[in-house]
């Protein structure tokens, strides 16, 4: 297999055979499976071939036979996890490295791990490593390059194998199925070559783990199934949960995947390389065409358009925090939903930059920023099914001519929902709301139709066409009323609620209408805080449960309450207050003084 991610080794090892320039020891460094001891083999029969020198090993001679048989006298291999004492050292190579290969140009010393010799055999080795015999060469394979001492890397040419992409993984995999007459889905390949983390050799155990238990037909689910892997469209479908708000889908995902035997730490694992990707996909996604298939990179670039990229490195913290507790909690299932759930949660919360955005475009009067929500049906899940959604709200529809006269329909009473909904309100009217004390604005008005009463089946009614139906005369009793303990207990959002006009009110459910131009104030409105405290104080007012619900209609013109003036407080004598205060007064009278004129 010729892998493009040692394309850099192959070219340099090629260079140095044709133009004879070949170093005394090599030093190859990577992760298990990447192919170091393959190389070296390889390395060796350039070397040793009946045509030696030669980039092309011909590998049907004697000397190529041997060498891949791994009995040749010229190529010695061995582990030095098995002989980490100075005496194997001294014997295997110090001690016979003066003698010339009986057959090719090179003998050839292989040592794999060499990372865990001793001191004492890095010490004895040394002198050998500095100055070899001209027609030895040494080779040494580690994966744990920082174990091994400065003094023998510096006498080495370093080479530092990656790991091999999953693309070529998958596909060294299905030839190697048909070699053997074996049927691999190309899912299942890249469920294999993904679990095997870069490395070909582990890849390859697991296929020969399969078709002992699946026979020659192997699918992406007996993957799963037995290597305890999710799917990548699992992961997705997660996060795709996560995005949308979706915290009872999230949380029976993970539930399924449990009573499936999944490996819930794994399936984290997987969940944050997924939002590595997204975050890669955003920035650099040309750096992912190495592992990913074109249909995977356009998934994640379509999701990674719907979410911040700061808001992926919370997540990717929240999670890496969540998957160090899983390693050593008995209850692996508790913390992933509590991550999940905490993730949800910083997904709604404004961060700072966004806030800060808000109040510079508020304070310069310009327009808005806002934050991108898409709005995705949740799925029916038996967790969420009990899930309501917000009722998405179009522009208002232009008013060609007068409406005709209508009755207004009775509205319908809608418990609140019972999660919160896949939408969330605003950054805008989030900030807005916080400094609505300072920041007051008047809606503009439109021409004055009469408002017209519409009920439907979610806290925000659609905008209406103007018609010509007065306020009820409950809503006209009780606007004052609101207004007023508004203005009271919550002056911040006062301005926000005399934006719209109390209608209606009847059967348990207040309306209240906005004009068109003020859908930030009815947003405002919306939010659960805020509807919370308005159904509260209706329901103090009218002496029964009453429910919030908003509309934006077209035409509605809004008359503001007059304000009460305040009174201006008497001016008080500095000097008097002075002399009242109780402090003072005790002073004197225990000094027995008196305070004189100035």
């Amino acid at each position: 297999m010729r892998s493009s991610a040692q394309a850099h080794i192959v070219t340099t090892l090629k260079n140095a055979i044709a133009q004879n320039r070949l170093a005394q020891a090599y030093l190859f460094v990577g992760p298990r499976g990447t192919g170091k001891t393959s190389t070296a083999r390889i390395f060796a029969k350039a070397l040793n071939c009946v045509h030696a020198p030669t980039t092309n090993p011909c590998g049907v001679c004697d000397m190529c036979k041997e060498i891949a048989a791994g009995n040749s006298l010229n190529v010695l291999e061995f582990d030095a996890a098995s002989n980490t004492q100075v005496d194997k050292i001294r014997e295997i190579i110090i001690d016979n490295v003066k003698y010339a290969p009986t057959r090719g140009n090179y003998k050839l010393y292989i040592v794999d791990e060499v990372h865990m010799l001793s001191n004492s055999s890095f010490n004895a080795l040394l002198k050998t490593l500095e100055e070899p015999p001209p027609h030895v060469k040494f080779v040494f394979a580690t994966t744990d390059v920082q174990k091994v001492p400065t003094t023998i890397i510096s006498r080495c040419q370093r080479f530092d194998l990656r790991r091999i992409p999953t693309p070529e993984i998958a596909q060294h995999l299905l030839f190697i199925a048909g070699k053997e007459a074996i049927e691999l889905t190309p899912t299942a390949a890249e469920s294999i070559a993904r679990g095997a983390e870069g490395g070909l050799r582990d890849a390859e155990s697991m296929l020969d783990q399969l078709v002992a238990f699946c026979g020659d037909k192997i699918d992406e689910q007996n993957v799963l199934n037995i290597f305890g892997f999710t799917a990548r469209q699992t992961v997705a479908e997660l996060c795709e949960h996560l995005i949308n708000g979706h915290t009872g889908a999230a949380l029976g995902a993970i539930q399924k995947q449990s009573d499936a035997g999944k490996d819930l730490s794994r399936l984290m694992a997987d969940l944050i390389e997924h939002l590595r990707n997204l975050l890669v996909a955003q920035s650099a996604p040309e750096t992912l065409h190495e592992d990913l298939s074109a249909e995977a990179i356009a998934e994640l670039t379509a999701q990674a358009g719907r979410i911040a990229a700061d808001k992926l490195l919370n997540l990717i913290e929240q999670f890496a925090d969540a998957e160090s507790r899983m390693k050593w909690a008995a209850n692996k299932k508790m913390h992933f939903e509590i991550a999940a759930i905490r993730a949800v949660q910083t997904l709604g919360q404004a961060s700072l930059t966004e806030v800060l955005d808000t109040l510079t475009a508020i304070r310069g009067g310009g327009a808005m920023p806002e934050r991108p929500v898409k709005k995705v049906e949740a799925p029916k899940t038996p967790v969420a099914a009990v899930a309501e959604k917000k009722t998405e709200r179009p522009k208002p529809a232009p008013v060609s001519s007068p409406a005709p006269v209508a009755e207004p329909a009775a509205p319908v009473s809608v418990p609140a929902p019972a999660e919160a909904p896949a939408s969330r309100p605003s950054l805008s009217a989030f900030v807005a709301a916080s400094i609505g004390g300072s920041e007051k604005k008047t809606p503009a008005a439109a021409p004055k139709p009469d408002p017209k009463v519409s009920a439907e089946p979610a806290h925000k009614v659609e905008a209406k066409p103007a018609a010509t139906v007065a306020p009820s005369a409950n809503a006209q009793e009780l606007w004052p009323q609101l207004v007023t303990r508004v203005r009271k207990d919550r002056p911040l959002i006062s301005d926000w609620v005399e934006s719209g006009q109390l209608t209606d009110v009847s059967s348990g459910v207040a309306l209240l209408s906005f004009p068109p131009s003020a859908d930030l104030a009815r947003d405002t409105c919306e939010r659960p805080n805020n509807r919370g405290f308005l159904e509260k104080l209706l329901t103090e007012l009218t002496g029964a449960p009453v429910t919030l619900k908003t509309e934006t209609r077209a035409g509605l013109v809004v008359e503001k309450l007059a304000r009460e003036e305040a009174k201006p407080e008497p001016k008080v004598d500095p000097m008097e207050a002075f002399k009242n205060d109780p402090l003072i007064q005790k002073a004197l009278a225990e000094f027995k003084a008196e305070i004189l004129p100035a």
